[in-house]
């Protein structure tokens, strides 16, 4: 019986197919890499590997098969990566492991997205996902003010050329006034022709609540990376810019 256990164990091990991770870059600046690798890592040694395929599947506004190999035949590139592949590209060489990676020539910002690769074999299959952000930084970024009233002082941020969508937001500080972010309204812009965003946010404040001198700072970022920008604006309280 304890050795029926243990052979029924070790099929087990060796039939149910495993993906350690999907290696690669998460965030990349648009056009700075010649060729962006997601390598699907498994261990083809450890696993009854009969029946092999790997696919990867972008989602990307759509879900689209885009690479398949099969070993002993040529991998494939497909839909919206087709042409856009490296498919001489090798991770490994063993013959269950060489062409697993997904290669993307020139990647742009239109190859951001979740990538998931999935891997199949006649006793099992396993996939992982890899969200890979390709992002462009803005080509503007600025502060201002106008008067609605006498009473209050609006501040608008805004911010153009990025990809994907930025997270724009308003601080104040002055004097002895600890930097506070404001609560602010935006709306957000796709222009389809240079593939970007056009970015606005504002908000009021009573000037009465203002210090002497006032420094406002709108700051940019953009999710799932570590780009950060920053411009700062200094308003003295009494300015005259009422809004006609």
């Amino acid at each position: 019986m304890t050795h029926l256990k243990c052979e029924n164990t070790l099929r087990r091990a060796v039939s149910g197919f495993k993906i350690s991770r999907i290696q690669g870059p998460s965030a990349i600046l648009n056009g700075s890499v010649p060729l962006l690798v997601l390598d699907c890592q498994y261990d083809a040694s450890r696993y009854d590997t009969q029946g092999l395929t790997v696919k990867w599947y972008l989602k990307n506004r759509m879900g689209d098969l885009v690479y398949q190999w099969i070993p002993n035949t040529a991998p494939q590139d497909l839909s919206i990566l087709k042409g856009r592949l490296d498919l001489s590209y090798r991770v490994s060489n063993h013959s269950d492991e060489m062409y697993r990676a997904l290669a993307i020539k020139r990647p742009t910002t239109e190859h951001s997205g979740e990538y998931t690769c999935v891997v199949s074999t006649f006793h099992g299959d396993d996939h992982k996902t890899k969200t890979v952000i390709v992002y462009s930084p803005a080509t503007d970024i600025y502060v201002t003010y106008s008067r609605p009233s006498v009473a209050h002082v609006k501040v608008v941020c805004g911010a153009s050329g990025v990809f994907p969508e930025p997270k724009l937001d308003i601080f104040r500080s002055g004097g002895n006034f600890k930097s506070s972010k404001m609560a602010t309204k935006s709306t957000s812009e796709f222009v389809n022709a240079f593939g970007s965003y056009n970015t606005t946010v504002f908000g009021t404040v009573l000037e009465s609540d203002l210090q002497d001198e006032t420094v406002f700072e709108c700051r940019l970022s953009i999710p799932g990376t570590d780009y950060r920008l920053q411009e700062n604006m200094l308003y003295y309280p009494g300015e005259n810019n009422l809004e006609q």
